[in-house]
């Protein structure tokens, strides 16, 4: 009974150890699989990512092929149309007014570009007075050369003759397509 205690206790003695150093030798395996896995499911998640990105840039690219050849088809390409600038400041009669704003609209062969509009009417208190000088409904800052903003410049309103009923600032540009 002794051998077989002493053999016990040897094999215990011997097998503790081994059993120690396998059980952290596999839990070190263990924890690099880990590592491995969520570095390999980042990956997986980028990857999809890319794919839905390309997706979505190769359909973009493809309306945008689309309505080129469709832009090309119509001839509504830059070089198929003309340009004539507008810049009208003067006293008109409402009649008139609304004939100019209809004008300035938009057809199938002719495209209004509006940069500045101002209707100024007078006041009932002063002849050729306006009122409280109202905001443009277009106005853009002027640029300079060097693409900074110039301080705007004031200009004098025009003074009303008998029968004008409001003074119009119109600037733009008429785009016409060529035939």
């Amino acid at each position: 009974m002794r051998h077989l205690l002493l053999t016990l206790g040897l094999v215990t003695v011997c097998a503790v150890p081994a059993s120690i150093y396998y059980f952290t030798d596999s839990y070190q395996h263990y924890s690099r699989q880990q590592e491995r896995l969520g570095a390999l499911q980042k990956y997986r998640k980028r990857q999809l990512r890319n794919q839905r990105q390309l997706r979505q840039y190769s359909s973009f690219v493809q309306q945008a092929d689309a309505l080129m050849d469709e832009a090309k088809i119509s001839g509504a390409l830059p070089d198929n149309w003309d340009r004539y600038e507008i810049d009208m400041q003067r006293a008109v009669q409402f009649d008139e007014l609304e004939n100019l704003l209809i004008q300035a609209n938009h057809g199938l062969s002719y495209y209004f570009k509006p940069s500045a509009l101002e209707i100024r009417l007078p006041t009932a208190d002063a002849d050729n007075a306006y009122a409280g000088a109202p905001p443009p409904i277009i106005e853009p800052p002027p640029a300079t050369e060097a693409g900074e903003e110039a301080p705007p410049q004031e200009e004098e309103p025009l003074a009303l003759q008998e029968g004008e009923d409001a003074a119009l600032t119109l600037r733009g540009a008429v785009l016409v397509r060529r035939q």
